[in-house]
């Protein structure tokens, strides 16, 4: 008959605790997993936070129009217009902030000064957080297109749709579904895998295939198709979304088509250097033909 010593009982129990307290850690580690893909993939891309009385301020709240879906959706279209425009341009940011955001503005001015009316939009879902459903942005993009068209007495097709990283892929897709003058895609990511994955170290583990949104937005498909001219702009100083990206999906559109990579300048042209911005705005001068 085998005894055990006091120690060996001793350390018997210890093991056990040992993995009592790593099962118990795991376990709390994939409910944490299951969590975050259950209730981010969808509300991740494109949330607002909302606007502040600073953000109201800036943007000058006579500059909003509210428009709702038929699935009592709403968004916000924020005009900003100048004095006998050449051009009407429809922007979408990217994933995070609101248009009143530095980047946003400093793209408007931009517009503006070219001589191009602007016509930024944000969407809010139907739920009370305002968290969105990027499935549904492409069909905002177009909803506000035709606003234009029926409210400036422009046509369809004389419309620019700009898109700002994950804004770009938006864009992209809203271009396949009516006539239009141009696409502009500014720091587009290849996939909304790809800016998924990159938002979080994590989120390479817990974003299978099957957990992402209907719409993958795979942008690189979606540029083959289109007919319209298209613009791409890129920062070689982007930490966000790898230059590299831009160049992937510049080389899969097909013509006309157009590259402007800039080689001081970081993500949508964040702290761009005075010879990158006069680069960007005499590329934008002349692909919109101002």
């Amino acid at each position: 008959m085998t005894t055990h010593t006091a120690s060996e009982l001793a350390g018997h129990k210890l093991r056990m605790l040992k993995l009592f307290i790593r099962a118990i850690a795991i376990s709390l580690w994939l409910i944490a997993i299951a969590a975050y893909f259950v209730f981010q993939p969808k509300n991740l891309l494109m949330a607002t936070s909302g606007y502040s009385d600073l953000d109201l301020k800036r943007l000058d709240n006579r500059r909003r129009t509210d428009l709702e879906t038929k699935d009592h959706e709403h968004y916000k279209i924020w005009s900003f217009e100048v004095p006998q425009a050449k051009q009407n341009v429809v922007l979408c940011r990217g994933m995070t902030g609101n248009v009143a955001s530095g980047p946003v503005l400093g793209k408007i001015s931009m517009f503006n000064r070219l001589g191009c009316n602007v016509y930024a939009f944000d969407y809010f879902g139907p739920n009370k957080a305002g968290a969105s459903n990027a499935d549904r942005f492409p069909d905002v993009a177009c909803a506000v297109c035709d606003w234009v068209a029926r409210t400036r007495n422009c046509r369809r097709d004389q419309i620019v749709l700009y898109g700002a990283s994950f804004g770009g892929d938006v864009m992209a897709q809203a271009a396949t579904k009516g006539p239009l003058h141009s696409l502009i895609l500014d720091c587009a990511p290849f996939s909304v895998a790809m800016i998924l994955h990159d938002s979080a170290p994590i989120a390479r583990i817990i974003y299978p295939t099957w957990a992402l949104p209907v719409n993958k937005f795979e942008t690189d498909k979606v540029v083959r198709s289109l007919t319209v001219p298209v613009l791409f702009i890129h920062g070689k100083l982007d930490e966000v979304v790898p230059w590299q990206e831009t160049k992937r999906l510049y080389d899969a559109a097909a013509e006309p088509k157009t590259l402007v990579l800039l080689p001081n300048s970081g993500h949508v042209e964040q702290d761009m250097s005075p010879e990158d911005r006069k680069t960007l705005e005499e590329a934008l001068r002349g692909f919109l033909k101002l």
